[in-house]
């Protein structure tokens, strides 16, 4: 049902966001974006309990 919901099977997603729609949607484009591995299975809604996710916050975020 979400694959349907969000365009295709094809398309990459967490259920809830697209995930390429998370760091490129038109001229918005992240450079270096994050994209942790389906198969460490983060969930949309706990994604910052995710150790990856954490870690490239620390090195993003001046004063972390």
């Amino acid at each position: 049902m979400p694959d349907a919901a969000l365009g295709s099977s094809a398309v990459g997603n967490d259920l809830v966001v697209p995930t390429e729609g998370v760091h490129r949607a038109g001229s918005y484009v992240v450079s270096n974006p994050l994209v942790v591995p389906s198969a460490s299975a983060v969930v949309h809604s706990g994604f910052f309990r995710d150790a990856q996710v954490r870690m490239g916050l620390s090195e993003w975020l001046p004063g972390s």
